[in-house]
């Protein structure tokens, strides 16, 4: 049952890669509103 393992660990990789996306959009996404004038 090699493919178990295996599978776990791309799903791991996935999720943090996933998490380290999200945490970059969500960075952009403040830096875009505060440079952005409120009007």
């Amino acid at each position: 049952m090699k493919l178990l393992p295996e599978s776990a660990r791309t799903t791991q990789a996935f999720l943090k890669i996933a998490k380290d996306e999200q945490e970059l959009q969500e960075e952009n996404s403040t830096e875009q509103e505060s440079s952005q004038p409120y009007l």
